[in-house]
């Protein structure tokens, strides 16, 4: 990231990558919220929940790292209990 911020060319290729994955992730999720409709995403669309997951996961990645674990077993409990309701077995 921080080199994309610096580098015109490869951060136009960060932004489009994150872009397009993002659409990918939003495509899933709009497909799983159609199949449970009453999944309570806390008044989220696909959009919502796609940079909310991608943000979680990223912060609770750097955080491990460094020792820091206050919350994390709850956050991803939740995001797993989520899951499963979108996508039960996956």
């Amino acid at each position: 990231m921080a080199l994309a911020n610096r580098i015109d060319g490869l951060g136009r290729e960060v932004v489009h990558f994150i872009e397009e994955s993002r659409a990918l992730e939003i495509r899933v999720l709009e497909d799983a919220l159609g199949r449970a409709p009453r999944t309570d995403t806390m008044g989220m669309d696909a959009s919502g929940l796609a940079v909310t997951i991608a943000s979680l996961a990223l912060l609770l990645s750097r955080e491990k790292p460094l020792g820091v674990s206050t919350g994390h077993k709850a956050v991803a409990a939740s995001l797993f209990a989520l899951l499963e309701k979108l996508e039960p077995g996956a």
